[in-house]
């Protein structure tokens, strides 16, 4: 009795992983994250017309916080001048300009 007890328990456990396991891959993710310069740009340039239609689409779905080292200027002009999603969709962009030590959101929010 005690061997079968085991062995549904082994069981049980082996199935609940499984299923955590799916169910994490399965769940969307909260917000994507990503660096700037070699990442979605090279270096100090300007983002590409289909890197902004993409991340226009990712915005559509999802939260995004884009990082760099530059300062908000240099931000601005590789960035967001090339964005042409509508205001709505820019409510789930963060931007995390200097390192992060800056956080700028399109919804208005600034936090030093």
């Amino acid at each position: 009795l005690s061997s079968s007890l085991s062995k549904n328990f082994t069981k049980f456990l082996v199935i609940r992983l499984c299923v955590k396991i799916i169910s994490h891959f399965m769940n969307p993710k909260k917000v994507i994250v990503s660096d700037l310069d070699g990442t979605l740009a090279p270096s100090k340039s300007a983002i590409s017309k289909d890197m902004a239609e993409v991340l226009c689409h990712v915005l559509s779905k999802y939260k995004f916080a884009v990082v760099s080292g530059g300062a908000y200027p240099q931000f601005y002009k590789q960035f967001l001048s090339q964005l042409t999603c509508p205001p709505k969709q820019l409510e789930n962009l963060s931007l995390f300009p200097t390192m992060g030590g800056i956080h700028e959101s399109q919804r208005g929010e600034r936090l030093l």
